[in-house]
């Protein structure tokens, strides 16, 4: 999933290698609900703050 430059995925030459092995042993779907975390979480993270400012 590519979204505003994020693509979210473990990578074996990034990713640690517990974390990586770790997704290695998830299932497709697993791995698929993985990734979607992971790009929320960077999405979020990177989305600008809103304040309710009147």
């Amino acid at each position: 999933m590519v979204v505003e430059g994020f693509e979210s995925e473990p990578d074996s030459f990034f990713s640690n290698s517990d974390e990586w092995e770790a997704y290695k042993a998830m299932s497709g779907c697993q791995q698929a609900a993985h990734k979607a975390r992971l790009c929320w979480a960077a999405m979020i993270e990177a989305a600008p703050s809103v304040t309710n400012e009147p």
